[in-house]
């Protein structure tokens, strides 16, 4: 039986051989089955069923206990690997041996069911257990015809045409091309996993070590791991503050060990959410160092290189990704993003660098002004008495509220309306509006065209700001099925200034100072309520020191100074945005929670008492030894109590990075590729950054890394559209892998290509400015027919198929077929009104997908998912 075995894996079967080896597994084996579930493990015969392309398992010749397809079976698994073995009592331990034991992972969902086995060494089963899903798969056939001039009977040709033989699928894509591996990593899309411990939700889910063998044999190349402090100094994995399980570090570490490179030869990022403290981080080092050897990166490839690595270089490497380390990732990235750099002329003398003042962008050529008038253009609804601006959480029924109040005082006249920012839609507005005695809301959406955003009501008529649109509707009326009216009356914002983010209600003098000390720029600013009535103060830094300016509420208008008059705080701040508001400083950057995140948190004390420049030897010694400005009773264990004007020392600075970025230098050291070339964004901070910096982003694209997690508003674990990411050149886009929605087939069909190594390199228009532009390309679809479709329960299955392309802006198109009462054995569509022949345009056939989804319509006329198939434009074959 050896011998059989090897000559089915090479290919040398003769017919009789073959005839031999198809009976005998029809026939069956006797092995050990194992189940948690029981007790006991249980002797049953195994057997393939041919004609149903099954494995059964059966206590008696006549009474089947358990069925698979051979189809879903994903892997077969050498070894005690499954839970199932855990019954094995200690004095069986001997009669099962790790040599006869092996599991059959097997099902269509992402936890996969176990079928556990062992085999007897006599057997084939056992003797070479590699060869089991090969035997079971590869034999079924009709081994009593064979000839030199094969033919089909009708139905065989029938059943070629439903065979995997007959796939669109070009099998090209199998393969992996070496000479695509060398370009730099930041030139490849990676697949990629958001939380992959869980199997479920992200509130109460469990967390288990499998879902990491999972993925990686998925060919998922970037993991996540969410470590916190564990006991006995070890850390655990799970997600933090839910009711999601805990596993241990050590035993995901393992095995990632065991599944890094089944799939792929390619490297392995580990993205480490570090919440743990010092010690266990210590513990991760060690562990990390322990399991992986040689396989980890812990210096670079190339000591002075220009770019990053190629997949190549770093085959069977294990990339360490600490979000954390040396810099916050969402942070720094968006400080690139949002432009939080500023252009000085610099001189340098010895042991001295002199800077002038930020330079404004009113000097910058004429492309800057031309943005800054566009920037201008876009804020111009600031400073109009109906713009509200964020009206807080219930904001829909604050709007109504204040409508009514107005209108109820005015008589109510139809058309009175304010505009405020969209709680539901980031980036877009909501129009509220006065009409027969209610009020009714309008989505003012919005849209990026050729770096440019434009807003519109009603899909024909687009605006590029929201100023303009406002115009043209107090002009024009606004047009539906139900009414047409011109908007009138604007309803005033009573505070305007409340709703901005530089505007503060309970903040003292030395509160706003604190503040400022944090961020070394000039033009920061902030303004705060006073405790005396009708007065209110703007605090900012100019020329390297704090400054204060009190504004009183007079007569209606707020006065700065003796003389400067204005409307509302909204219009001072806009006023010296544009203006000097003291010697050459504008306002220029408000003071918010994310700016002060942005920054470091060591205060600059000297810029309270005017000290611009100091000895560049005098740092160091400076963040030892400090005067305190305030008393402060310490909160916690490990914090100081000290009065006012206390000289306080810093005598233990061994540590100070790790204190300063609560990151081990032993973790911190394994941290090569990924302190500046990664940064992790959440999904709604890159919507808005592709909307402002669509050009910068693609650039930034190919030299760094970047990838994408879902909001934390996603609980259900569903998926946002990797679509626009991928267009924009984001390398990972981390999906919530046990979730099978459009976006997570979207990603496995992306990922079948290159011989499903995790890695795709991008097309040249996205790694170069000067690549030429894509071919269109046509598509013609006919649908035929389907066989064989499932379903749970006793009805009969009345299906429909649903024909999808999925691509840019202008490459999406939906048809799909009529449904077929009654028929999930053989319906056909092929002939009749019913037939489908349709043509897809596609104008980017380097990222478009054709995606096939069989649904099946019940008794309340609702569509029901069956199956679908999701494969890439340029993967598909002709005919």
């Amino acid at each position: 039986q050896r011998s059989l075995v090897n000559s089915v894996s090479s290919g040398g079967v003769s017919w009789s051989e073959k005839s031999r080896l198809k009976r005998s597994l029809e026939l069956g084996t006797v092995m050990t089955v194992f189940n948690l579930k029981k007790s006991q493990p249980e002797r049953r015969t195994l057997q393939v069923i041919m004609e149903t392309q099954q494995l059964s398992w059966n206590r008696t010749a006549d009474k089947i206990e358990g069925v698979l397809d051979l189809r879903e079976i994903k892997e077969v698994r050498p070894g005690k690997n499954s839970k199932d073995f855990d019954q094995i009592s200690k004095d069986q331990k001997d009669r099962y041996n790790d040599d006869m034991c092996f599991t059959v992972f097997y099902g269509s969902e992402f936890v996969l069911n176990t079928l556990s086995l062992a085999g007897e060494l006599n057997r084939v089963w056992a003797s070479d257990i590699k060869k089991v899903r090969e035997l079971m798969t590869k034999c079924i056939c009709d081994t009593y015809r064979e000839t030199k001039e094969p033919f089909f009977y009708i139905d065989e040709f029938l059943t070629y045409l439903f065979s995997k033989e007959n796939t669109i699928w070009d099998t090209k894509y199998d393969v992996i091309y070496p000479q695509d591996m060398n370009n730099p990593l930041s030139h490849y899309w990676i697949s990629s996993s958001h939380n992959t411990y869980l199997v479920g939700d992200q509130f109460r889910s469990d967390s288990s070590t499998e879902a990491y063998a999972r993925c990686l044999r998925m060919g998922c190349r970037c993991i996540e791991l969410d470590c916190w402090d564990g006991p006995d100094m070890k850390p655990i994995i799970y997600h933090g503050w839910t009711l999601t399980s805990k596993i241990k570090f050590d035993d995901v570490v393992d095995a990632i060990k065991t599944h890094a490179f089944a799939s792929s030869e390619y490297p392995l990022i580990l993205s480490i959410e570090e919440h743990c403290s010092i010690e266990q981080q210590r513990h991760m080092a060690i562990k990390f160092k322990e399991t992986f050897g040689n396989m980890l990166i812990s210096k670079p490839i190339e000591a002075n290189a220009e770019q990053l690595p190629s997949p190549a270089q770093l085959t069977r490497k294990i990339i360490i990704k600490v979000r954390g380390s040396h810099c916050n990732d969402q942070i720094c990235g968006l400080i690139f993003f949002l432009q939080m750099w500023n252009k000085h002329y610099c001189v340098i003398t010895d042991g001295k660098l002199y800077y002038t003042d930020p330079t404004d962008d009113d000097d910058d050529d004429d492309e800057n002004k031309t943005l800054s008038q566009n920037i201008n253009s876009k804020d111009r609804h600031f400073n109009e008495k109906w713009f509200h601006g964020k009206m807080g959480k219930e904001g829909r029924q604050k709007a109504e509220k204040l409508l009514q109040e107005v209108c109820l005082e005015t008589g109510g006249r139809d058309g009175t309306f304010l505009v405020r920012e969209s709680d539901t839609f980031p980036g877009d507005y909501t129009l509220s509006f006065w009409r027969n005695g209610r009020v009714q809301h309008c989505r003012i959406r919005s849209f990026t065209e050729a770096e440019s955003t434009k807003y519109f009501l009603t899909d024909n008529l687009t605006f590029t700001n929201i100023y303009d649109l406002v115009q043209h509707y107090q002009n024009s009326p606004l047009r539906c099925s139900e009414f047409g009216l011109c908007l009138s009356e604007a309803v005033p914002c009573p505070n305007p200034h409340e709703s901005q983010e530089w505007y503060y209600k309970n903040l003292s003098r030395g509160e706003a100072e604190d503040m400022l000390l944090r961020i070394p720029r000039d033009g920061a600013f902030l303004i705060r309520k006073r405790d005396e009535p009708n007065s209110y103060a703007i605090t900012f830094r100019a020329e390297g020191k704090v400054k204060h300016c009190r504004i009183n509420y007079e007569e209606g208008k707020y006065v700065l100074g003796a003389s400067a008059e204005f409307e509302s705080l909204v219009e001072l701040v806009s006023y010296y945005r544009k203006s000097t508001l003291y010697r050459k400083m504008k306002l220029r950057y408000p003071v918010t929670e994310k700016m002060l995140e942005r920054y470091s948190a060591e205060k600059n004390i000297g810029c309270l008492y005017g000290v611009n420049y100091v000895d560049p030897n005098e740092l160091t010694p400076s963040k030892g030894t400090v005067k305190s400005l305030y008393e402060y009773q310490g909160q916690q264990a490990d914090e100081l109590t000290f009065p006012k004007g206390a000289i306080i020392h810093n005598e233990q600075k061994r540590n100070q990075m790790e204190r300063k970025q609560q990151i081990a230098k032993e973790l911190s050291d394994l941290v090569v590729y990924c302190r500046p070339e990664i940064r992790s964004f959440a999904e709604n901070k890159v919507e808005a950054i592709i909307k402002q910096k669509s050009k910068a982003f693609r650039d930034y694209n190919r030299r760094q890394l970047s990838r994408i997690y879902p909001k934390g508003q996603r609980i259900d674990s569903s998926n946002y559209d990797p679509l626009i990411l991928w267009q924009h050149g984001c390398q990972m886009a981390a999906l919530n892998f046990q979730t099978p929605d459009k976006s997570m087939q979207l990603n496995q069909a992306l990922f079948s290509m290159n011989g499903r190594t995790g890695f795709l390199l991008q097309p040249e228009s996205l790694r170069s400015d000067n690549s030429a532009k894509h071919r269109t390309q046509s598509i013609n679809i006919k649908i035929l027919g389907a066989r064989h479709l499932p379903k749970p329960g006793r009805s009969i299955v009345c299906p429909f198929v649903e024909v999808e392309l999925c691509g840019c802006d202008n490459d999406n198109k939906k048809v799909k077929t009529v449904v077929m009462n009654d028929n999930g054995l053989n319906p056909v569509w092929l002939g009749g009104p019913e037939e489908i022949n349709e043509e897809f345009i596609v104008q980017d056939p380097s990222l478009a997908f054709l995606r096939f989804v069989v649904y099946e319509e019940d008794m309340f006329s609702d569509p029901n998912f069956l199956a679908h198939a999701t494969y890439p434009i340029k993967a598909i074959k002709t005919g």
